[in-house]
């Protein structure tokens, strides 16, 4: 797909977000399903399709920095790893602000936020094409092996969106990491494309690690 192609079709994804629809877009990570994430009935939608548990809080991507703040609370600690970090493979679970405007699905009725900046153009220029945050999760069944390429996606998540945006082989072909922090406490969740000792070493601490 050349860029004038891949240009229209970023922008049909995303007429096809703002109008409460799905689509499949790529990042650095993974190819993920994403929808508005201020429409209800689109986070549902993707709850539906992936049967996904409605207490698993979805994803925030946003573009930037100056955005995530709209919908977090960041301490120093979130500063710190936010700099060092993004654009790029690390998701930051943090406290929610109040007034975010965001579908109660998001956060799966907790009062925390996933958020990540995506290190990828064609999400980054989605994200700018449709001027709202959305919420962006493995485009497979839940369970199932997150799919890197295109071709390895579930017919099922194919035939409930409007657009797939064909981004090639993800780089790094891993989930991003998350890490929740609370006060100066920073708890590893899901070890993913970040290595834990990178982060230890920007942080100038040892990270606790879950056992849930």
């Amino acid at each position: 797909m050349n860029h004038k192609d891949l240009q229209i079709e970023i922008e049909a994804a995303g007429d096809s977000i703002r109008r409460g629809g799905l689509v499949i877009v790529p990042t650095e990570t993974i190819y993920g399903l994403a929808a508005c994430a201020t429409n209800a009935s689109a986070v549902a939608h993707i709850y539906k399709i992936k049967a996904r548990a409605a207490s698993n809080p979805l994803p925030l991507l946003v573009a930037d920095l100056i955005a995530a703040r709209e919908f977090a609370l960041f301490n120093p600690v979130a500063e710190t790893l936010a700099a060092a970090f993004w654009p790029g493979p690390l998701t930051l679970v943090l406290p929610l602000k109040e007034g975010t405007g965001l579908a109660t699905g998001v956060t799966g009725g907790k009062d925390s936020i996933a958020l990540r900046v995506p290190d990828h153009p064609v999400i980054q220029q989605l994200l700018q094409c449709v001027k709202a945050p959305m919420v962006l999760t493995s485009a497979n069944i839940s369970g199932k092996p997150s799919p890197t390429r295109v071709d390895m996606i579930d017919n099922k998540i194919k035939a409930a969106v409007e657009v797939i945006l064909d981004g090639g082989p993800c780089s790094f072909g891993q989930e991003s990491t998350i890490l929740k922090i609370v006060g100066d406490h920073v708890t590893l969740l899901r070890q993913g494309a970040l290595g834990a000792q990178e982060i230890e070493s920007e942080l100038g601490m040892p990270l606790d690690i879950t056992h849930d």
